[in-house]
């Protein structure tokens, strides 16, 4: 679908390997997911319709996709905060795995990816007002139990900035979170940093403070997640790798031609709101904040090439 090159990923994974051993995605019965709008496909959505909850989940054109020519198509995917599919409804077909990745509040007794729109760490085991945005860890684990036969992946904190939540709580909430998993019996994990939401066009239009602000935030959370997910793995024996988004993500803003695209400043919806015309496609940014659906691919395979070859990455990569 992109012009994503294999030789990024390979310069990327001989830059920054550091270790040697593979996660092995065929022993695993699910996937369970926690996170937030990066990764939600319908659960804000199932939640809001059953409660009238606000706020209200994306509605269209998100959800919406778009032929190679930018023309609208019949497939819609209700609930995602991008332009159809997200790296999680991505990530089976990438790592070819027999398995859907299906929200859990929709259906508790079958879905697994509990993450929710507008989550921040701190959602990972507690709720908020009125218990929304509900804790995730505990909500699951309340109808399901944790599984070694399971893997589980946790993607949270690119809404701890605008919260006010501190690099070092945000981290404190993922270590908990993964202990509190342990403690019920998982054993395998992926942990995803933040990204660098410093350079999302929401960010960059809050003036240079801001955007300084931010990348202290971020360049803080990972960090410390690099420094903290060993010690969390060596206490609570269990596996965890350790996936940093902005080996990736970076590259693409800075230099969005070499992965297919035109525009990495201006949101999709923007440009379609002046020029219907305009191919969406060519656009990393679906809205402000949220990228579209070629970049979660992008995501998904990253994710799963790094979890492959259980490479680490360096936070100074490709800086």
């Amino acid at each position: 679908m992109r012009k994503f090159t294999s030789l990024f990923f390979g310069l990327a994974f001989l830059w920054s390997a550091t270790s040697v051993l593979a996660v092995n995605f065929s022993k695993f019965k699910h996937v369970v997911v926690f996170g937030d709008s990066l990764s939600d496909n319908g659960n804000l959505f199932a939640i809001t319709e059953a409660e009238g909850i606000t706020p209200q989940p994306p509605f269209p054109p998100y959800g919406e996709t778009f032929d190679e020519t930018g023309k609208l198509s019949n497939k819609t995917f209700p609930g995602r905060f991008t332009d159809g599919q997200n790296w999680v409804d991505y990530f089976p077909l990438v790592a070819q795995l027999p398995i859907l990745i299906t929200p859990f509040f929709l259906d508790p007794k079958n879905g697994t990816n509990v993450a929710v729109g507008g989550s921040t760490s701190a959602n990972l085991l507690q709720s908020g007002p009125n218990n929304f945005p509900p804790a995730q860890v505990p909500e699951y684990l309340n109808i399901k139990s944790a599984s070694s036969d399971d893997l589980y992946v946790i993607w949270i904190g690119a809404d701890d900035f605008a919260a006010g939540i501190t690099p070092r709580t945000t981290v404190t909430n993922i270590r908990n979170a993964l202990a509190e998993l342990a403690k019920a019996g998982a054993k395998d994990f992926i942990v995803v940093d933040a990204p660098d939401i410093s350079l999302t066009p929401k960010v960059q239009a809050l003036g240079s403070a801001t955007i300084h602000q931010a990348r202290q935030f971020v360049a803080a959370v990972n960090l410390l997640l690099a420094l903290e997910i060993p010690l969390s793995a060596s206490l609570d024996r269990i596996n965890i790798t350790l996936v940093d988004i902005n080996a990736l993500f970076v590259p693409l803003v800075l230099n969005p031609i070499s992965f297919g695209f035109s525009n990495s400043t201006t949101p999709a919806l923007v440009a379609l709101a002046a020029n219907p015309n305009v191919n969406p496609n060519d656009y990393l940014f679906w809205d402000d904040f949220h990228p579209t659906t070629g970049a979660h691919l992008l995501a998904a395979k990253f994710i799963y090439h790094v979890a492959s070859f259980k490479f680490s990455f360096s936070a100074l990569s490709f800086r």
